[in-house]
This record gives C-alpha cells, sequence and structure tokens, in this order.
C-alpha cells in the first residue's frame, strides 16, 4: 500500500496547495488544476516509483463534441476534463495507454446524473458517432459502450476532500468506486484504461486513438490563466510533460495567453501524463 499513500498524500497535498490560493470555494476546473499542475512534482518528490516520472499540463476548457443522441436531438457536451496517459516501452515497443476523465463535484456518497450531465453520460455510454466542434472532425469510437476509456472523477469534499474514479453510469456510488490514487497504479499497470496507437508504424490507427492523438497534439499551444487559484499566463505544460510532444511543440515565453473566461474551444485539454519509460524492473516496481 506504499504507492497508494504516497499517492494518497500528493493528491492531498496538491489540492491543498490550489486552496491555499484560492479567492472562492474550489470548482471542478480547480481539482483539474490541482491534478495537472500540482501533482507531478510531488509525486515525483515522493521517491516510491524510481525511473518513473509525471508530468502535467492544464488548461481551464474542455474539448466539446456535437452528435445525435439516443432521443434523436442534437447534443454538445464536453468529451473529458482530463486526459490520463501512460507510455512504457516493452521489448523495445512503444506501448500507451489513456483515459478520459470527466470531473463529477459530489455532495453526498450517492448521486444520480440529471440535467445536461445526461448528454456527457449518453456519449461515454454508446458512444454515438461525433463532431469535436474546434476542428469538425468526425470520430466513430468502437465498441458502443462503456469502456475503461472514459471515466468519472469523482470529488467528496464533506467532511475533506477524497478523489475516486468509476465507470459511468446513472448513479454515482462513491463506496464502489476505487480511489483516484488507485485508479492512477491501475492504469500504470495496464489494468484499466484504453490503449492506444501513436503512429501507423505501431498498427492501425483505430478512431480511439485518432481522438487522443489529437487531443495531445493540439494541448500545448497556449498559456492559460485560471485567477481564482492565482495561475497567471502560466504555461501549459510541466517541464516532464510528452517527450514526443515537446519535440514537435515546444513550450516557450512567446507562447499566447489565453482568458480563463474565453468561450473558444480550440479543442485542448488538460492532461496528466506517465513517463515509465523501458524495462521489466520499472514495471515490477509498480507491482505492489
Amino acid at each position: 500500500m506504499k504507492k497508494i499513500t504516497a499517492i494518497n498524500n500528493a493528491i492531498q497535498n496538491a489540492i491543498s496547495i490550489v486552496a491555499a490560493k484560492a479567492k472562492r470555494a474550489l470548482q471542478e476546473p480547480d481539482y483539474n488544476a490541482a491534478m495537472a499542475i500540482e501533482l507531478p512534482p510531488l509525486v515525483n518528490a515522493c521517491g516510491v516509483f524510481p525511473g518513473v516520472k509525471f508530468g502535467g499540463c492544464f488548461i481551464h476548457q474542455s474539448p466539446m463534441a456535437t452528435f445525435v443522441g439516443k432521443d434523436g436531438k442534437s447534443s454538445t457536451c464536453e468529451v473529458g476534463d482530463l486526459l490520463v496517459v501512460c507510455h512504457d516501452v516493452v521489448d523495445g515497443e512503444d506501448r500507451y495507454n489513456a483515459a478520459l476523465i470527466q470531473w463529477k463535484k459530489l455532495s453526498s456518497g450517492v448521486e444520480k446524473i440529471t440535467g445536461a450531465a445526461l448528454k456527457q453520460l449518453d456519449l461515454y455510454e454508446h458512444w454515438p458517432v461525433f463532431i469535436l466542434n474546434c476542428c469538425n472532425c468526425q470520430f466513430d469510437i468502437q465498441p458502443k459502450t462503456v469502456t475503461p476509456g472514459a471515466q468519472y472523477g469523482l470529488v467528496l469534499s464533506d467532511p475533506s476532500v477524497s478523489m475516486y474514479c468509476t465507470i459511468p453510469s446513472m448513479t454515482l456510488k462513491v463506496a464502489d468506486s476505487p480511489s483516484f490514487a488507485r485508479f492512477i497504479i491501475n492504469l500504470m499497470k495496464w489494468q484499466t484504461g484504453r490503449p492506444f496507437v501513436l503512429d501507423e508504424n505501431q498498427g492501425v490507427q483505430d478512431s480511439w486513438s485518432a481522438l487522443i492523438i489529437h487531443l495531445l497534439f493540439v494541448t500545448l499551444s497556449k498559456r492559460f490563466n485560471r485567477k481564482n487559484v492565482g495561475y497567471e499566463d502560466w504555461p501549459r505544460a510541466s517541464k516532464e510533460l510528452l517527450r514526443m510532444l515537446i519535440e514537435s511543440k515546444e513550450v516557450n515565453d512567446g507562447i499566447a495567453s489565453v482568458n480563463e473566461k474565453e468561450e473558444q474551444d480550440d479543442g485542448s485539454i488538460s492532461i496528466l501524463y506517465v513517463e515509465m519509460g523501458e524495462g521489466k524492473e520499472v514495471r515490477e516496481e509498480i507491482v505492489e
């Protein structure tokens, strides 16, 4: 349980750092910032994952998708708040694993999905053909059912903040959901999430792979502002984030700034990245 405890402690510390800067009560974007910006260096410093590097990248907006819902009407919703990606190398071959996370701030341990949130549940449960609004790109995710590649992140703030991850459903139950720390460990062990193919040399790029690649490669285009928690003209990416992205889109002082209230959807998404590198020893270190 040492690794789970270490990540849990890092999550609590990351939330505390963001909360200390907050001018008002924390909302989903603030928890997202905590996971993408503050969590990676805290996990890296804890020393329980030798050979593993965590990185992150935060934006305020979430990419939007439009599709025909199960009711036959046009629907628009967020694709997700956070994209968690894990990379390792097995027998000289790169492997990539990913999961989209949509945060849900709960007031109790059991809540039902209602109102506008039903549109996003429809997307995650049935994966209708959808258009990514920022680029008018069409995606047709298979299979047409719930997968561990898209999950709900649950934030329960009473009596203290705790975070969980669960497969989407109409009723959300904290008691039935693993902690967000456990989710991260399971993703690193390829026990949750959904693998994707980064380039054609690794195999056929299905629509899931195309979606994840698109989200990755448009994300590092701007800095951001989240004034509630004190981030102004902040670089989206932490130092350790995604070597394959940094090679093609280097973060520098000349990058334009995007205001937290800007309505334009540029297709970017916050990212939490885990670089495990190569070697059986690294993978064995993850096993508790």
